[in-house]
């Protein structure tokens, strides 16, 4: 309570008896009275009107009356004037805008750097990922390959290419592995003029880079190297040699078109393939084709049956060991050699090893029963290996295989080794 009420309380204390004990408690009530009005008028605008905390309203003065008669209690008249401000609402931080920078911290590990060579030169170009072992890039980056390299942040790893689409200059190209990069959404419809854009890629070769800019418009006509393309996307944004299959990218990450040419002599003209005249080509693949061989790359030849027939047999052999199923090994020689043996001779003799890197060197012979030489790697525990090298856990072996023609496939009619010993440690 004020000091208010404690000047009202106090005096009344000091006399004795009932009617002191009321006047007390009215005097009490009072100020409780006067104090609450005071605290309802203090808010915000209403400090002209109203007191300071520490100095609350006077209590009125309180009359002496008679236990039979009710004592008349005034309250103080507070009218303060409402207040006109509001309270301010609380401010909210706005979402910062998307950005290129933060497109291209995610996006840019699914860009790759491509090294061609010819027969007589070698380039370079951009490509992107589309799947884990699917790369797309510009068919006049990879024209006339004899071998094709694509370098991520990380890893280097060859392709080979799935089929061009000379209409769009689109070439679709295969990894030999799956790797673990970004894989580009494309956009459901074409960027319209105005939109703004950026190009990932390669310019001369140099680390990979971006540049911004808008799309100056559409359905344009380019010739270059005899070839006519239709329906290109027009853009400011600088493409350089190099950037040829590079992506072409809206600031949410989608692909809406690929890198594709320029217009010599002048500056901000650049052009694009569009996303719309690249789905059809990569989910289809119907208008996919072979690429041109180069002079220098020898036409392909028959693969010969009698190798193909050979290698399977001493690969199902090797497979047969590393499964353990000695029955089916016994089926890959020939009946005299099944004679002697059995499927528990089988796998005493081979234990825990386990074969593979087979290569095939050299096949001569007449076709009914040639003879092959081969290499393979075993890995077995200690104790298992050949004599000469009982605790060897890892060998190349080098065998000399008598291979014979039964009906429509080829046996292992003898085996020796090549060389002293045949094998060579590797561990």
């Amino acid at each position: 309570m004020g000091p208010a009420s404690q000047a009202a309380y106090e005096p009344q204390r000091s006399r004795g008896g009932a009617v002191a004990a009321v006047i007390g408690t009215l005097a009490v009530l009072t100020a409780l009275v006067g104090g609450m009005l005071w605290f309802q008028t203090y808010g915000p605008g209403a400090e002209d009107d109203i007191a300071a905390p520490s100095s609350a309203p006077e209590t009125p003065p309180v009359s002496v009356i008679t236990e039979t008669e009710t004592p008349p209690v005034e309250t103080p008249s507070v009218s303060p004037e409402p207040s006109s401000a509001s309270p301010e609402a609380p401010s909210v931080s706005p979402e910062p805008s998307p950005n290129f920078a933060t497109t291209y911290a995610v996006v840019e590990s699914g860009v790759g750097f491509i090294e061609v060579a010819t027969c007589d030169a070698s380039y370079t170009g951009s490509g992107f990922l589309v799947a884990d072992q699917t790369l797309l890039t510009a068919a006049h980056v990879i024209e006339g390959a004899t071998d094709i390299e694509v370098e991520f942040d990380d890893e280097t790893v060859p392709a080979t290419v799935t089929g061009v689409d000379p209409a769009i200059d689109l070439a679709v190209l295969q990894l030999d592995r799956p790797v673990d990069h970004h894989q580009f959404e494309v956009a459901r419809a074409d960027p319209k003029p105005g939109t703004q854009v950026a190009v990932i890629g390669f310019p001369f070769g140099e680390p990979k880079s971006l540049t911004e800019g808008t799309i100056s418009g559409l359905d344009r006509e380019i010739t270059f190297d005899s070839r006519t393309y239709t329906g290109l996307m027009q853009t400011d944004a600088a493409i350089n040699p190099g950037n040829s299959g590079g992506p072409v990218v809206t600031v949410d990450g989608s692909i809406v078109g690929m890198a594709d040419a320029i217009r010599k002599r002048s500056q901000g003209i650049g052009f694009a393939v569009p996303i719309s005249q690249m789905l059809p080509a990569v989910n289809q693949r119907a208008s996919l084709v072979q690429p041109e061989r180069p002079d220098c790359v020898p036409e392909a030849t028959e693969p010969d049956p009698v190798l193909a027939g050979v290698r399977k047999t001493l690969q199902d052999h090797l497979d047969a060991v590393n499964a353990r199923d000695y029955a089916k090994d016994m089926r890959q020689f020939s009946a005299e050699i099944r004679a002697d043996s059995t499927p528990e001779q089988w796998q005493a003799d081979y234990g825990t090893t386990y074969d593979d890197q087979l290569q095939i060197g050299s096949v001569t012979g007449p076709a009914s029963s040639p003879r092959v030489s081969a290499t393979f790697r075993s890995q077995q525990d200690p104790g298992y290996g050949p004599e000469g090298a009982e605790d060897a856990t890892c060998l190349i072996w080098s065998i000399a295989y008598e291979m014979m023609q039964v009906g429509d496939r080829w046996v292992i009619s003898g085996a020796a080794g090549v060389g002293d010993p045949p094998w060579t440690r590797c561990d």
